[in-house]
């Protein structure tokens, strides 16, 4: 699936940071603290094997909805435990 650029609809946020972005500003920062950045982003982003049995009907409608979505089904099953984790974390889910 290909988008064409030239037709995605920035909200307001993300016209701010295409703005921020394109004026080029950038931070500078230490070997050391690019180090201490790199560690933290690993740390924060390990991936983590696990298994589950769903049901097979609803491992066919998220392959479905991946396959709608131009994605494989797994990403879209992290997907959607990133969405509902965030969502748990910032008290829209309790």
């Amino acid at each position: 699936m290909t988008v064409d650029p030239t037709t995605i609809q920035l909200t307001e946020e993300e016209q701010n940071y295409e703005k921020i972005f394109s004026e080029k500003n950038t931070i500078r920062a230490t070997p050391e603290e690019i180090a201490a950045f790199a560690q933290v982003a690993k740390n924060t982003m390990k991936r983590k094997s696990i298994t589950i049995r769903p049901f097979e009907r609803d491992v066919m409608m998220i392959q479905a909805i991946a396959a709608a979505e131009g994605m494989p089904y797994q990403t879209k099953i992290v997907t959607i435990l990133r969405k509902y984790v965030n969502d748990y974390r910032s008290g829209n889910i309790t």
